[in-house]
């Protein structure tokens, strides 16, 4: 309310009449600007200054009640209530408080799962987002990072979705639960098989891989079975394990050509 009353000042200003012009022009966008900075007044000023002012014994109350909504959320999520389950999460997410972060970067990932059921992308990318943003150090929570890119993946965007995927997949690497093995998820290995088709910016790459390895060119290619991909992932690890100066190299050549993504929100 406040911003948008700040906004309506701005425009009124001789020195600011383009804004006028574009209201006239594009009015939804405006409206969309005006939800926008009311939010994040909303969350970044009042409610910051409200949570400040609440003692801690108040917050702890808060957070186990946020925690049993998640429950419940992640229940309704088993038995296929989507709907429900988006209403839990999101009732948990206005009550969790700001100072909680990896209990919104959680229920922000799950409602943006329940999204992407719902065949919701652009909800289901905002609600990534979030959780990317937030996360310590940035773009590094993995659930996230796949849910992003299948959300892009839906909504056609192949660049976008096999960015997220390697990073993902990057990530997976990197963690210390998968440190002692050399397998990457079958389905994150399809998606990126899927876009670099789509994109063909590993065009170059592929045919210089090809030529350093024949074996590659022995590789079954996708027709639509499930079989026959399978067939090839399985290929494609087990040379990737023996090839180790393939895989470096071709790690070296995603990260030359997909540097880490920058991310804004307003969480």
């Amino acid at each position: 309310m406040a911003a948008s009353r700040r906004l309506r000042e701005l425009q009124s200003q001789p020195g600011n009449k383009i804004c006028v012009d574009r209201a006239r022009v594009c009015p939804q966008q405006v409206i969309e600007s005006d939800m926008a900075l009311e939010e994040i007044w909303s969350l970044k000023v009042e409610r910051n200054k409200r949570e400040r002012a609440t003692s801690d014994e108040k917050l702890e109350e808060k957070r186990v009640l946020v925690n049993l909504l998640k429950e419940e959320g992640n229940h309704r999520f088993l038995v296929g209530e989507i709907d429900e389950a988006v209403l839990k999460y999101t009732e948990a997410i206005e009550l969790c408080p700001l100072r909680y972060t990896n209990g919104r970067i959680v229920l922000y990932s799950n409602r943006a799962q329940c999204n992407l059921l719902l065949r919701d992308s652009n909800a289901a990318i905002s609600d990534t987002t979030r959780p990317l943003c937030l996360s310590s150090p940035p773009n590094s929570h993995s659930k996230s990072l796949w849910r992003i890119s299948q959300a892009y993946d839906m909504k056609g965007m192949a660049k976008e979705s096999l960015m997220d995927c390697i990073m993902f997949i990057n990530g997976c690497i990197k963690s210390k639960r998968v440190a002692t093995q050399v397998k990457i998820l079958y389905y994150a290995v399809r998606m990126i098989s899927k876009q670099m088709d789509t994109t063909w910016l590993f065009k170059a790459s592929q045919l210089k891989t090809s030529s350093n390895h024949p074996e590659m060119e022995k590789l079954p290619r996708q027709n639509g079975k499930s079989g026959n991909i399978e067939h090839a992932n399985e290929e494609i690890m087990r040379i990737l394990k023996q090839k180790k100066s393939f895989k470096s190299d071709l790690v070296s050549r995603l990260r030359f050509e997909f540097p880490e993504p920058t991310r804004s929100c307003h969480c």
